[in-house]
């Protein structure tokens, strides 16, 4: 009789999706440091020599198996070829060989394309199998992996992984040949039809100062953050047309945030530790594993001022938790800027609230409203949410002035890997927007704050006219801030 799990894998189709971007966090253990904001090829299975088959038992009727087996059944004579089944390896590359195949990427731990690793021991909970960790994260509601964007893994994939992981992750023949690998993910330059009159990269780098082109040691730390400081090159507040991500070391890098600030403090080229927390900032643009090019409209630019008053800010996150002695990094963002103004201005928006007191431990929701005081349409053209670890859910409605509500954005929300969603909506005079942002809390004094172990709510929300929806309210004098 075959296994069921097989019977539940035969008619899946095997195909190149969206790679698994980011890693599989549940293997991370952080040491809960001090926070960076928001916003993110596998080998063959190794050859083993395979045991005997034991005997055949008759068909009976049984209860299903429990979730974690004590122990792998034996595995079948299937050769030297023994490894992760071809029905499962076919499941896990698409979906995660991009982050966690033979050559791990983006902070990822360990590999899932071999056979040993998946029964050992979880990192994140070593009573555990690995591949009993990877069925909670696959079906996980908040914080699935692969992550957003990507998409979720079909009924159909789970149900079966899910079989082959209750009946112990036995061995199988692997695939004949090679899967189709994950697209990749590294990025492209903004498209040659862009006017760009200022082409700048801002990468990370070891030195501490202007041009410097050694690049950054990555300490050996689960989570690292580090900002890197940058004078733009105009002299005059000019309209930002693409953000594009540049890749370097994807062993170690989890995402990047930038900002322009005025008065940082910092020269041009300075870099160190960041705590997460930039008053006087604007959010500019963010990327993680899955993201791409950040392009405006044609009829719209990004406002980004003069370097007069404001420096770039360039956080990076780092995940090092596989222990790269050789971790030396160059990663960035490439900005295609130019003075030849647009249209229209556009600029990020702050919605959410800070007030975020909680105590007693469960789900809490907390909800800001902005009141936007608007003499014409205001039209949003993305959302970026933003809370810290407690943070699960946010979600922001249009409430119309003449009654009834539009949804913006409805998503959950995952700290590692937190990413920008395309929302285009138009705000009208009278209308106000309301973010309820939901945490799972352990328990004991939380509010808010630029930690980890603090809090927040935010939604970072690209809006054109230029400042339309900035009503103040702030505690970090955040620019274009409409938190009341």
């Amino acid at each position: 009789m075959r296994p069921p799990w097989l019977l539940l894998v035969a008619g899946l189709l095997a195909g190149a999706l969206a790679g698994c971007a980011g890693t599989l966090s549940a293997e991370s253990t952080p040491d809960d440091p001090e926070e960076g904001g928001l916003i993110g090829g596998p080998g063959a299975a190794p050859e083993t020599d395979a045991p005997p088959a034991p005997e055949a038992a008759p068909d009976t009727d049984a209860p299903s198996p429990p979730d974690d087996p004590p122990d792998a059944p034996p595995d079948p004579p299937d050769g030297p070829e023994a490894g992760v089944p071809c029905e499962i390896e076919q499941i896990l590359t698409p979906r995660c060989g991009t982050c966690h195949g033979a050559d791990l990427r983006f902070g990822a731990p360990v590999r899932l394309d071999d056979l040993a690793t998946l029964r050992a021991p979880s990192l994140s909970d070593p009573g555990r199998p690995l591949h009993a960790v990877v069925v909670d994260r696959m079906d996980h509601a908040t914080r699935p992996m692969p992550p957003p964007p990507n998409d979720r893994v079909p009924a159909d994939e789970l149900a079966a992984f899910r079989a082959w992981s209750q009946a112990g992750a036995p061995a199988g023949a692997a695939c004949g040949d090679e899967p189709e690998p994950p697209p990749p993910v590294d990025p492209t330059p903004p498209p040659p039809s862009l006017d760009c009159e200022y082409d700048v990269e801002l990468k990370a780098h070891g030195g501490f100062f202007a041009e410097d082109e050694a690049p950054f040691h990555v300490p050996l730390q689960t989570d690292h953050y580090e900002c890197f400081y940058f004078r733009p090159p105009w002299n005059t507040d000019v309209h930002g047309l693409s953000f594009s991500p540049i890749v370097d070391d994807d062993r170690v890098i989890h995402h990047w945030l930038l900002y322009v600030q005025e008065g940082a403090g910092f020269g041009d080229g300075d870099h160190d530790a960041c705590v997460g927390r930039h008053d006087n900032a604007e959010l500019v643009a963010g990327w993680a594993p899955g993201g791409s090019d950040n392009v405006l409209p044609d009829d719209v630019g990004l406002h980004l001022p003069s370097n007069q008053t404001h420096l770039f800010i360039l956080e990076v996150h780092y995940n090092n938790q596989a222990g790269h002695q050789d971790a030396f990094d160059r990663s960035g963002v490439r900005v295609c800027a130019t003075s030849d103004r647009r249209p229209n201005t556009a600029g990020m928006h702050w919605l959410g609230t800070e007030n975020l007191l909680m105590v007693r431990a469960g789900r809490h929701d907390r909800a800001g409203t902005c009141r936007p005081r608007l003499n014409g349409p205001v039209n949003i053209l993305s959302s970026t949410p933003h809370m810290h670890r407690r943070g699960v859910h946010l979600k922001t409605d249009i409430v119309r002035a003449g009654g009834g509500r539009d949804t913006l954005i409805d998503a959950p929300f995952d700290f590692e890997n937190q990413v920008l969603h395309d929302t285009l909506a138009t705000v009208y005079p009278g209308d106000s927007l309301e973010t309820t942002c939901t945490f799972e809390h352990e328990g004991g004094l939380i509010g808010f704050g630029p930690g980890t172990n603090d809090e927040m709510c935010y939604n970072f929300v690209v809006a054109w006219p230029y400042g339309a929806l900035s009503t103040g309210g702030s505690l970090t004098n955040a620019e274009n801030a409409c938190l009341r």
